[in-house]
């Protein structure tokens, strides 16, 4: 699966939410969630596109967003799933 393919019902699956009440803050996380992976690999949406496992990335990055969607000083933890796939096809890293 691409990136591109990924709509907010593929996304609402993979986190295992049935109900629609949350649509709008979960399109708002996708969008984060996309941005995110494009600022730290520094590939534009296209590209993105020619590595399957960033949407293991996205998904991962998806479910800390709407699991801790409150400010919290102490949750700072970077996933470490998330930072080694976009770390194996980030072209910005230095």
């Amino acid at each position: 699966m691409k990136l591109s393919e990924v709509s907010i019902d593929i996304t609402k699956k993979f986190l295992r939410i049935d109900y629609d009440h949350d649509d709008e803050l979960i399109g708002i996380i996708s969008e984060s969630a996309k941005g995110y992976i494009r600022s730290f690999t520094g590939l534009p949406d296209g590209r993105l596109d020619e590595y399957p496992e960033i949407v293991h990335a996205y998904i991962c990055l998806c479910s800390d967003m709407y699991d801790n969607n409150t400010v919290s000083a102490a949750n700072v933890r970077e996933n470490p799933t998330v930072r080694q796939i976009l770390l194996s096809v980030a072209e910005n890293y230095v």
